[in-house]
């Protein structure tokens, strides 16, 4: 099978009617379900197993089967958007980006700080 031409590609293949959960984040040490928590660490060969199946590859259905059981894979015709509420919720209290939410694109490709208009207001008692 040749490998798809973009990432994006990668992630709608599925693999017997099952699918790489499309809210996982990855990085160089892993991945994450931001939902859940869960993860999967550089050197576990379930982590290898998900870069392959993000990849287009193949792997063994027993690795399929664990994947799933996770939450690491999921049905193809699935609606996810009710599947489970937020684990997580982060709010800026303050108006100037820290860049450092692991989250946050601006953490790898950093923007100029910049005032909001609620930083030009006094706060009234």
């Amino acid at each position: 099978m040749k490998p798809p031409a973009t990432l994006e590609a990668a992630a709608a293949i599925s693999v017997a009617g099952l699918q790489v959960h499309p809210f996982l984040h990855f990085d160089p040490d892993g991945a994450v379900d931001p939902l859940t928590g869960r993860s999967l660490f550089k050197g576990d060969p379930l982590h290898s197993a998900l870069l392959e199946l993000r990849a287009g590859q193949p792997v063994p259905e027993a690795q399929q089967v664990a994947l799933a059981a996770q939450g690491f894979l999921t049905p193809a015709d699935e609606d996810l958007s009710h599947r489970c509420l937020l684990k997580y919720v982060s709010l800026e209290a303050h108006t100037v980006c820290n860049q450092s939410c692991y989250f946050c694109p601006v953490s790898i490709a950093p923007a100029p700080d910049r005032a909001t208009a609620s930083s030009a207001r006094p706060i009234s008692a």
